[in-house]
């Protein structure tokens, strides 16, 4: 077991914060997802606030798994940075869980901090 230390630095002077020894887990978040989705499909993942439409955990599964799939055919592997920036909020858990079950980063952009620097960005490329 690794023991837990944390480092604080204030105004000059560094402490030390000692923990207990922890365990550190060695599962896949995106398995725990998965597992989750499975145990309970029917369960309302999501309602979009708008629409009031209701996502279950089958169809989120079944949605990012297929993302997952063709973000892998695309090339996107662990370690890739998957950006995600949407004006409907209720589908961007799509990219975002399937980067995460193939271990890709995410990145993921508000798109009203981004309406002037975006382009503003892209100018100098």
């Amino acid at each position: 077991m690794a023991e837990l230390r944390i480092f604080v630095t204030t105004e000059g002077t560094e402490q030390c914060l000692i923990g207990d020894e922890y365990p550190i887990p060695q599962e896949n978040i995106g398995d725990l997802i998965l597992n989750a989705f499975k145990t309970k499909p029917d369960f309302i993942g999501q309602i979009d606030a708008e629409t009031e439409e209701q996502i279950t955990f089958e169809q989120m599964r079944e949605n990012s798994v297929k993302c997952a799939l063709w973000l892998k055919k695309e090339g996107v592997q662990k370690g890739s940075v998957v950006t995600i920036c949407t004006r409907n909020p209720s589908i961007a858990y799509v990219p975002f869980l399937a980067s995460i079950y193939i271990g890709a980063i995410v990145n993921p952009w508000d798109e009203k901090y981004f309406e002037g620097w975006f382009y503003l960005f892209l100018k100098f490329l």
